[in-house]
């Protein structure tokens, strides 16, 4: 069994024999040698002879022998004859540096844990495989211990100043642990992050540089960082949270009632969001107020791109069509998507398209009504990604194009086309655009989805919360906001 074999020992044993042959010439290659059929032999070794490999066969020798050898080869071969769904020795070859060669009945091979390059992704995913394993067991029989790990991943958030750290200290307040993956910050944010779990032993903090030079380094940075952080999670249930999302303290105790109470029928939750626009107490209703949430801690269950989205480019790296963002919870294997139970109804959704597109005013009220009491009712997130409009669009300046090219192979020019905000490129934009434009996004709309060119004469609504911020906003909301006074919008500014 795969989470019994990959323990702690074994993954030290793996480490320490890498850092011993590091500085070792790789020469030739092994092929796991057996007088079963189904183990491919007899194909490996005329692979090799036909690549012209040299190459050693390897059979009744002992393991750590074994270990040795690979740490040393250039590669290893195997090409089993029939199905084989997670052999050893590819991922100790793996682990080890071999290069491989494989064919489609070595199963795992294709899978996102085992197809990267990256050692602690690898390496999480082994060790916690015992973890995950069995909070699999014990759901599927009932009698899961109710535990919750928050996870969230981080990236120089100082400089972003999203409220990364008010983030964390939302999930020390109801999980029993809470996960961080940083990926490489350098402007202090792994410091503050260092601090923090010094201060809260059920922080637990790692970090996990990823190459942004790298055709697809999209992929990397946010959808495989999530799943990283959350291969990392060992409780019976996970919470998935941005370092801009916040739950107020009044939710704790909902959400330890809830994973007490998690329906049987599903692995995953969809819970509410507020989702604000600008700083004077708006909310938006042009988008989704509600996203994935808290599932089950199943083997398999991850982030990525669902596979109806994956796409190849002519270098054979993986992107995505457009409708995934790499986050979307999926099956490792088959990269299905997960299965889900949501509050919000196709009825609910009919209400805010006539309110939308059909400027109702009533729908718009029976939509506004039935939010705030879900929000006032269910564990809810609050999402700051838009409060600080000025800081949003500069975002999109300096990062989101990029991404986007990365993410779905869609070539981002810097051109007057291809600004939604401008009709002009970015760097002909300074800061002075930016902040009129950020007061005009505000006061004039009520939301905006930047997959096309801003238009004002839109008529945008949004919707009042009744709801009051996060005691832990108070300094970050004192901060960012430019006019917490909304005379259009009385009883919903924020407090």
């Amino acid at each position: 069994m795969l989470s019994s074999v990959f323990d702690e020992a074994t993954l030290a044993t793996v480490k320490i024999l890498r850092e011993k042959y590091k500085d070792t010439p790789r020469e030739g290659w092994l092929v796991l040698g057996s007088t079963s059929w189904i183990k491919g032999t007899e194909a490996a070794e005329e692979w090799c002879k036909a690549n012209s490999k040299a190459y050693e066969t390897v059979w009744q020798i002992p393991y750590a022998e074994v270990l040795e050898k690979m740490a040393q080869c250039e590669g290893f071969v195997y090409l089993p004859q029939g199905s084989d769904t997670c052999p050893r020795m590819t991922i100790e070859a793996k682990l080890l540096g071999c290069n491989l060669a494989l064919n489609d009945n070595v199963q795992h091979s294709k899978e996102e844990w085992f197809d990267t390059r990256d050692m602690l992704t690898l390496e999480s995913y082994l060790y916690m495989a015992r973890s995950r394993f069995w909070n699999g067991i014990y759901a599927d029989m009932g009698e899961d211990d109710v535990t919750l790990s928050g996870y969230t991943t981080t990236y120089n958030c100082i400089t972003n100043d999203y409220p990364f750290i008010e983030s964390i200290m939302s999930l020390v307040g109801f999980c029993n642990e809470v996960v961080v993956v940083d990926s490489g910050s350098d402007d202090g944010t792994w410091d503050e992050l260092q601090q923090l779990a010094e201060a809260h032993d059920n922080i637990k903090i790692y970090q996990c540089r990823r190459d942004r030079e790298a055709k697809r380094w999209a992929l990397n940075f946010d959808g495989r960082q999530k799943a990283l952080a959350r291969s990392l999670c060992t409780k019976s249930f996970c919470w998935q949270q941005d370092s801009d999302e916040i739950v107020h303290e009044d939710d704790y105790d909902k959400i330890k009632k809830l994973i007490k109470h998690f329906p049987k029928e599903t692995d995953l939750v969809c819970l509410p969001v507020i989702e604000y626009w600008g700083s004077a107490g708006k909310v938006r209703c042009d988008v989704h107020n509600w996203k994935w949430r808290v599932s089950r801690n199943k083997p398999g269950l991850t982030h990525g791109v669902p596979r109806e989205l994956r796409q190849y480019d002519e270098d054979g790296n993986l992107f995505s069509a457009q409708g995934s963002d790499s986050c979307d919870p999926i099956w490792l294997g088959d990269y299905s998507r997960v299965n889900y139970m949501n509050f919000y109804t196709q009825d609910v959704e009919d209400v805010r398209q006539r309110a939308i597109q059909e400027e109702d005013s009533q729908a718009l009220t029976d939509y506004e009504d039935w939010y705030n009491e879900i929000i006032n009712n269910l564990p809810t997130v609050h999402h700051y990604s838009w409060f600080n409009i000025d800081r949003k669009i500069k975002s999109y300046r300096n990062y989101w194009g990029r991404f986007w090219e990365s993410m779905y192979n869609i070539k981002q020019e810097d051109t007057a086309e291809n600004n939604m905000f401008f009709d002009k490129p970015w760097a002909d934009v300074t800061d002075d655009d930016v902040e009129e434009m950020a007061t005009r996004l505000e006061d004039e709309l009520g939301g905006w989805i930047f997959h096309k060119k801003v238009q004002f004469d839109a008529k945008i609504p949004h919707i009042k919360c009744t709801r009051e911020h996060p005691i832990l906003m108070a300094e970050w909301l004192d901060r960012n906001s430019f006019d917490l006074v909304d005379e259009d919008n009385e009883g919903s500014t924020p407090n």
